[in-house]
């Protein structure tokens, strides 16, 4: 006779003092015997059992419990069983949640109302099972995340560790309440992750126990979200704005709004829940009603009233006179912390071109100017005065800021390309042109512009790269040769900036020299031009062109070999002298003799470029050296006033003096680089 084990579960209500002492519980255990394994094959085991006695308490329920475990037992083995009391001999197949290949236990049991008793353990090696089967899938009607799925069926393994159990064979789900009819699990919130799920309203799932697999899948209605829209709450940027409903959550599609440029952008809630979602709100919402677009589970909901919205705006009188990289701190409300604040300049520039921003609160912010030297492009319609303004909700502040740039230098208008030292400014009054090769551009001040000139100059001419010479009525006379060396043609052009148009005169009929300096009298104009010529030394001829008889006259060679700028004065002739020990010297024409008579003593450790520009400042005839000294002219003295800005042209401002021009008493000029810059000389 075999030994059984009794293991009895009590629960113990309590001890009473008036039981009788002489009342026995009369209890006899069953008697049975070791399982005997009978047919082992791919489908299962046969196992069966002898009742040698059944003891005095009815029995519930029989059967086998298996594990690799050696001592089988209810928390740790499958069970396969019978229900009532068995007979004399009890045989049952172990068909599900055996793996081929692999030892195991097996225990026989029998189950009353005190436990369960169990046999000694018998070894088998297994060759695998048939598995389970799905019968039926449960679950409520209409469907929501979290809700409780019940899968039924039999065959299946009491433990979860053994099951796999995906959704449209994408997400993995937990089960629990296993047992060998079934299982449950909860339907998770990443179900809205799957593709087309909600549109095709069918639950797909994937059933693994050990090597075994099925599938089952069943339509499903899904709960519709709904919206409180009654009483909207109004909110300032940086509060947590609440839209409150029922089935809301979507962990798949965030809300939409539309900004203030028509666009779709996208908002990301702090916090989604079935009835609660939680956003911050960004400053380009369109409407202090904004729409707000949900989708959710595929179906699209656009909504207003879900909550309002608090403009920005700035604190009023507010003004500064900055340089760029300055540091200042404007005030206002309802700045945004979270998201940009859109600032304007003028109303339409966004600020962020030209400024960074920080230590953004709900009050102020710190606004930094980038440095113009580098940020020239997003500076160019800037100017010097100009105001920030507030844009959030589609609405504009009613405050601005009144700014003042203070720095000397700014950039004014972008060349099309660079130039290096063939460009030439050319200046009348209030136009001004571009001028190289064989092009005349016009600058087109109050579009910032630039538009060419249908002149039809050959390509091989460079225009007034030999001089350029302002005579009458918005004229210049262009002294112009080939642009390839040696120049071996000279020819002479008048160009008339009422007309925006140029005329061929008579050709200077000798070899193109190096023109020192020209003047213009009477309608006539006289040129010092230097050669070699292959003499031993550097000389120099005086040739004259008159207008009237468009004739070209040699005068003679002259001792003059230093470069000059003329300008009229008055009826009198006077020029800025560059001499060869880097020296400038005011002079004036002698018109009997043709000579210059100094006019101030030699300025030293200047010097100005070949054809710099005149140009003029307070009506004053004026010039700037390469070293940033303003040579001043005074028409009513007679003398000279020197002015030196020693750091005007750094190393960013590399410049050509032939492109300086004035405008509206400023100075402009073209740095290396392709811009027009502007400089206010009464701030260096």
């Amino acid at each position: 006779m075999k030994k059984n084990i009794i293991v009895v579960y009590l629960m113990i209500i309590g001890i009473f003092a008036s039981c009788n002492k002489d009342m026995e519980l009369e209890f006899t255990s069953p008697n049975f015997s070791t399982p005997f394994i009978g047919q082992i094959n791919s489908q299962g085991v046969e196992f069966s059992s002898e009742i040698y006695e059944l003891g005095k308490l009815g029995i519930e329920e029989y059967g086998f419990m298996y594990s690799t475990d050696p001592n089988p037992r209810p928390e740790n083995a499958e069970t396969i069983s019978a229900q009532g009391s068995p007979s004399r001999r009890f045989t049952l197949i172990g068909n599900h949640s055996l793996q081929e290949n692999k030892t195991y236990y097996v225990v026989a049991y029998l189950k009353s109302s005190r436990g369960y008793t169990f046999s000694e353990s018998t070894e088998f090696d297994s060759r695998g099972s048939k598995g389970f089967t799905i019968s039926s899938i449960e679950f409520p009607e209409p469907l929501y995340f979290l809700d409780t799925i019940k899968v039924s069926g039999t065959g299946f393994s009491r433990f979860k560790e053994n099951y796999l159990v995906t959704i449209s064979n994408t997400i993995e789900v937990e089960v629990f309440e296993t047992n060998e009819h079934g299982f449950k699990f909860l339907l998770p919130h990443e179900f809205d992750y799957i593709n087309n799920v909600f549109s095709e309203k069918e639950l797909r799932l994937g059933v693994k126990v050990f090597d075994k697999s099925s599938s089952i899948k069943k339509a499903f209605s899904f709960q519709k979200p709904t919206f409180n829209l009654q009483n909207p709450r109004t909110y300032n940027f940086n509060e947590e704005a609440i839209v409150t409903g029922t089935f809301l959550y979507s962990a798949k599609d965030y809300p939409l709004y539309i900004d203030e440029e028509g666009n779709e952008k996208q908002l990301l809630p702090n916090y989604i829940s079935n009835d609660t979602i939680a956003m911050i709100l960004p400053s380009d919402l369109n409407s202090t009603n904004p729409t707000i677009k949900f989708t959710i589970r595929g179906e699209e909901y656009n909504l207003n009233n879900l909550f309002l919205v608090n403009p920005t705006e700035l604190k009023e009188n507010q003004s500064f006179s900055i340089k760029a990289n300055d540091v200042f701190k404007v005030f206002g409300t309802n700045f945004n912390i979270f998201y940009p604040n859109k600032l304007l300049i003028n109303d339409r520039i966004p600020l962020t071109d030209l400024f960074y921003a920080s230590e953004i609160n709900e009050s102020s912010i710190n606004l930094q100017t980038f440095d113009f030297t580098y940020f020239k492009d997003q500076a160019l319609e800037l100017g010097r005065e100009f105001e920030i303004s507030a844009k959030s909700l589609g609405v504009i502040s009613k405050n601005k800021i009144k700014i003042t740039l203070t720095d000397p230098i700014v950039p004014y208008l972008k060349l099309p390309r660079r130039f290096e030292d063939e460009l030439y400014v050319l200046q009348f009054e209030e136009k001004n042109y571009l001028m190289y090769d064989n092009i005349i551009q016009q600058i087109n001040h109050q579009n910032k512009t630039i538009s060419a000139l249908n002149l039809n100059i050959p390509n091989t001419i460079g225009l007034g790269n030999l001089f350029v010479q302002y005579i009458d009525n918005g004229r210049a006379i262009l002294g112009s040769s080939t642009l390839s060396f040696p120049q071996t043609i000279s020819r002479t052009y008048i160009f008339d900036s009422k007309t925006n148009s140029i005329s061929r005169l008579a050709d200077f009929p000798s070899s193109a020299g190096i023109f020192l300096g020209t003047t213009f009298m009477n309608g006539k104009l006289t040129a010092d031009i230097s050669y070699h010529n292959g003499k031993p030394n550097q000389y120099t001829e005086k040739w004259q062109f008159d207008l009237a008889k468009n004739e070209w006259e040699k005068l003679g060679e002259t001792s003059n070999t230093s470069a000059y700028i003329s300008f009229n004065d008055n009826g009198e002739t006077y020029a800025f002298k560059s001499t060869l020990l880097n020296s400038v010297q005011l002079v004036k024409l002698d018109p009997s003799s043709g000579d210059w008579i100094n006019v101030s003593g030699e300025i030293n450790n200047t010097f100005f470029s070949y054809r710099s520009n005149i140009i003029y400042l307070d009506g004053s005839p004026s010039l700037l050296t390469n070293n940033g000294m303003l040579l001043q002219f005074d028409p009513f003295t007679k003398e000279l006033n020197i002015r030196t800005f020693p750091n005007l042209f750094s190393y960013y401002y590399r410049t050509n003096l032939k492109t300086i021009f004035e405008r509206n008493n400023k100075v402009y000029f073209v740095d290396d680089s392709g811009y027009i810059l502007e400089i206010d000389l009464d701030l260096l």
